[in-house]
């Protein structure tokens, strides 16, 4: 009896083997219906995840089909690009793999969707790899195309990095949408990953918020522009406590606790928050450039800077300006490791900074970062702790917790 029960077992793990990747055992599809942000739903095999949207426009390329975005702030007016995975993996390095990568195009009804396939870029980030040699072009040969009643098919051959892929695109101009799908030949085979596309399209169902995504892109500009200025807002108020006053587009603003750059364009800001100045010894060591090589007090775990290590410490990103008598001006670098620029003219806010320093027998620390101000990208989100850090850091200076003692502090 036991044979017979292992048999049965044999059987089944067989019949698994040899079922497709997006079949059970017993042949039915076993898949889930993925929300797409609101704009509607589609039903994909179980393991694909829908990452987000990206902000393709008319030209799509490695960058915009790979960078995601809010759909609130997503600029084009043509279709609305949704990029999914299915079981993501990771080499030995931590970097992703990528097997198996589809896009879905919804496009705009007020706009005529193609009518063909044909020399359309493929959409898929993954396709435009590092080595140009292995990216096939929209117009050659090599792309096969077929028709299937209302459905247009493209696909070819070709390797990734080594690896056979199967680049596949379907486009549904009744349906208005388009899928593409960049995928390992280990993981499909062609008849797999068109069963796929097609039950894939076949499943889409469009939410009337559609219409209202392509109606929002409209006022994109605006839009953007109004969080631009909030922020610049949120910008001042965060920064009147340290004795700023109002920011002027190119012009370094100056206090004694911070100086800030607003750029020309009024898209980026880059501030220089005060963290103290460190008397120098008489003998202190000096490196290239006259650059002073401080002994740390720094502990291995002592702050969870997200930035990396340097010889084992954690990274506080700190800046370094620092008199060179020789020379006769103000130089920068960092703190804990020389930053390859000590020779280089400071830059115009660093400079600004350093016009105002009176006591050349310190080094003067500052964190400095760059923060851009438009919403379609994140770096707004990491200002309120970069304050809070560079707060930190002034304290833990004075208190001896991250200058060696020999090297006293300067008063505040």
């Amino acid at each position: 009896m036991k044979y017979l029960v292992w048999a049965a077992l044999l059987l089944l793990v067989v019949a698994a083997l040899r079922c497709g990747p997006w079949t059970s055992v017993g042949g039915r599809k076993a898949s889930s219906r993925i929300d797409l942000l609101g704009l509607g739903s589609i039903e994909l095999p179980i393991g694909f995840q829908l990452l987000g949207m990206a902000d393709v426009g008319e030209l799509p390329g490695p960058y915009t089909l790979k960078a995601l975005a809010t759909p609130e702030f997503v600029e084009d007016q043509v279709a609305a690009t949704l990029r999914f995975e299915q079981d993501p993996t990771r080499d030995w390095g931590a970097y992703p793999l990528e097997p198996v990568l589809l896009t879905l195009t919804l496009y705009n009804p007020a706009v005529p969707a193609p009518d063909t396939v044909a020399a359309l870029p493929f959409r898929v980030h993954r396709y435009y790899g590092p080595d140009p040699t292995q990216i096939i072009p929209a117009d050659s040969p090599r792309w096969q195309v077929s028709r299937e009643g209302e459905l247009h098919w493209r696909w070819l051959e070709m390797e990734d990095q080594g690896k056979p892929r199967w680049a596949i695109v379907l486009l549904d101009p009744a349906r208005r949408l388009r899928l593409d799908f960049f995928v390992w030949k280990t993981k499909y085979t062609l008849d797999e990953a068109r069963a796929l596309m097609r039950a894939a399209a076949d499943s889409v169902l469009i939410s009337p918020m559609l219409t209202e995504h392509f109606q929002r892109t409209a006022t994109y500009g605006p839009r953007v522009a109004a969080v631009v200025e909030q922020r610049l807002a949120e910008l001042e108020l965060a920064l009147a406590p340290l004795g700023l006053g109002g920011l002027q587009p190119g012009a370094p603003a100056v206090a004694a606790q911070v100086a800030v750059l607003l750029d020309r364009e009024r898209q980026t800001v880059t501030v220089a928050r005060r963290v103290g100045p460190v008397t120098l010894a008489a003998d202190t060591p000096r490196g290239l450039y006259a650059r002073p090589e401080i002994p740390l007090a720094l502990e291995p775990d002592q702050y969870a800077t997200g930035n990396g290590s340097v010889d084992g410490l954690p990274n506080l990103r700190i800046s370094m300006l620092y008199w060179d008598a020789g020379a006769g001006h103000w130089r920068a670098s960092e703190l804990q490791r020389r930053s390859g620029s000590e020779d280089e003219v400071l830059p115009p806010l660093l400079q600004s900074v350093a016009d105002r320093l009176a006591d050349r027998d310190s080094a003067h620390l500052l964190s400095v970062a760059g923060f851009r101000l438009s919403p379609i990208v994140r770096d707004w989100a990491g200002f309120p702790e970069f304050l809070r850090q560079a707060e930190v850091y002034e304290t833990d200076l004075a208190a001896g917790r991250i200058v060696a003692v020999r090297l006293a502090v300067a008063s505040q």
